[in-house]
């Protein structure tokens, strides 16, 4: 199966794609009985509804939000570890890529360049982590602190 597509800067890309799944995943989708133009859609309410550029953008960015908190507690479970050396920072900052991209079912590559927020990791290479607030959440308590980039923390468990 090859596909045409514009991609974000504007370009059209061609991919070739061997996959019996997907392969007919879209010959059903073209196979049905909608004068619509797009290939993704869905049903509901007893109509297709195209999928729109706006709606995969809004999923994207609840993607990147989830990416961002999975990322930010994974080395926060790791407390002391922002203060190693170099090498174990990267371990932990690894580890938690590692985690993240599993929940995304992306490869790590894709889900450090596309869905994490870069502050985070450059803050916990600087030593600053929500370890404290997971601490008092899993007591039960409220953190009532300031948590990275001195966002106000308001965790309980």
């Amino acid at each position: 199966m090859r596909l045409h597509f514009a991609a974000e800067s504007g370009k059209t890309v061609t991919r070739a794609l061997v996959n019996e799944q997907a392969y007919a995943v879209v010959r059903a989708l073209l196979g049905r009985k909608d004068p619509g133009p797009r290939l993704f859609a869905y049903w509901e309410g007893r109509a297709w509804h195209e999928v729109r550029a706006e709606e995969l953008n809004a999923c994207l960015r609840e993607w990147k939000w989830y990416a961002t908190v999975l990322s930010v507690v994974a080395p926060g479970r790791s407390d002391g570890t922002s203060r190693g050396s170099r090498a174990r920072r990267g371990t932990v900052v690894a580890r938690a890529v590692r985690e993240v991209s599993g929940y995304l079912g992306n490869t790590p590559a894709v889900c450090r360049a596309s869905y994490i927020d870069p502050r985070v990791v450059e803050l916990y290479e600087n030593g600053r982590t929500v370890a404290p607030a997971l601490d008092l959440a899993g007591r039960g308590r409220p953190c009532g602190g300031q948590l990275l980039g001195g966002s106000r923390c308001s965790v309980t468990s």
